[in-house]
């Protein structure tokens, strides 16, 4: 053996386009934690998702832009739905699953704010005392 896994982590973020890229991105984090755990089993997983609140975004792609304006009603709307089924279909994948709440535009001058940034901050701080926990029993 080279080397053993004793922390994985994947981390996806979901700016604009929720409900489209939900099923890729909800692939994408349970495959994650599943081949994380095929390597080790002891391996702590943990997954992150970010999505964004934001009426408006800016994607781009090479030179090319593309503006995307949502209706504040629909924005939440979106918002929650794919918050739900991260915390609902990823959650349970990893040993420790933080949801990150943001608002950015991708727009000059890039404005980039917490949902809740108390709370973010809160979550944050006790996973890595969780993360570390596990840590501790397993290594």
């Amino acid at each position: 053996m080279v080397a053993l896994t004793q922390i994985g982590a994947e981390f996806k973020i979901i700016a604009t386009a929720h409900l489209k890229q939900i099923d890729r991105v909800l692939t994408d984090l349970t495959g994650s934690a599943v081949s994380l755990r095929e390597k080790s089993s002891k391996a702590i997983t943990i997954g992150f998702a970010a999505v964004n609140y934001s009426e408006q975004w800016t994607g781009i792609e090479g030179t090319r832009t593309f503006p995307v304006e949502r209706k504040p009603k629909r924005a939440l709307h979106e918002s929650e739905e794919t918050s739900r089924r991260l915390i609902e279909i990823a959650r349970p994948a990893f040993d420790e699953f933080l949801l990150l709440r943001f608002k950015a535009t991708n727009q000059v001058p890039y404005p980039f704010t917490w949902l809740n940034g108390d709370g973010t901050a809160a979550d944050y701080g006790a996973a890595l005392v969780r993360i570390s926990h596990l840590y501790d029993e397993r290594f």
